[in-house]
């Protein structure tokens, strides 16, 4: 996805919103070059309890350095 965004979209950057209740889409999202920008402390109550929302990033630049990675 990230190598179609970059190569033939020729975006610069890419932006996501994740929940902390989301573990194992954190890590592969930072395993495959995004980094965490931001977060919102109890942007959502799911059952009576808060949870967070992280803001990621990945970059054209860091994205060319790493090298897909999936």
């Amino acid at each position: 996805m990230l190598g179609y965004a970059f190569t033939d979209l020729h975006l610069t950057a890419v932006t996501l919103d994740v929940f902390d209740f989301n573990p194992r889409a954190l890590h592969v999202y930072r395993k495959v070059g995004f980094t965490q920008t931001g977060r919102i402390e109890h942007d959502l109550v799911l059952d009576g309890q808060p949870h967070t929302t992280f803001t990621m990033r990945a970059t054209a630049a860091s994205f060319a350095k790493k090298g897909p990675q999936l």
